[in-house]
């Protein structure tokens, strides 16, 4: 596990929060580590998408890109997503 598993980024909460307040159900993985998304939410379709908060200019650790490697190349999955601001989450849920 690498040194930054559990780290929040300072847009974490902030994107959490107003997603919930606008009806979201959004449950909080952020302490899971490991490389696993910060956030699992329900679109509008009723489908899960994960979503890794980052601040502007924040960039994916070696255990995150290895868990979106997975999931993406061998997986095909297409609802793993970084978000960069609550106007990214909304798009991302859209």
């Amino acid at each position: 596990m690498s040194a930054y598993a559990k780290r929040t980024d300072s847009n974490h909460a902030e994107i959490r929060d107003k997603l919930r307040e606008v009806g979201f159900w959004v449950w909080d993985t952020h302490d899971l580590g490991s490389g696993f998304p910060d956030l699992i939410a329900l679109n509008k379709s009723g489908d899960f998408v994960m979503l890794e908060v980052k601040a502007r200019g924040g960039k994916l650790t070696d255990d995150e890109l290895t868990f979106f490697r997975e999931l993406i190349e061998v997986h095909h999955c297409r609802n793993l997503l970084v978000v960069h601001s609550i106007e990214d989450a909304m798009e991302a849920l859209a």
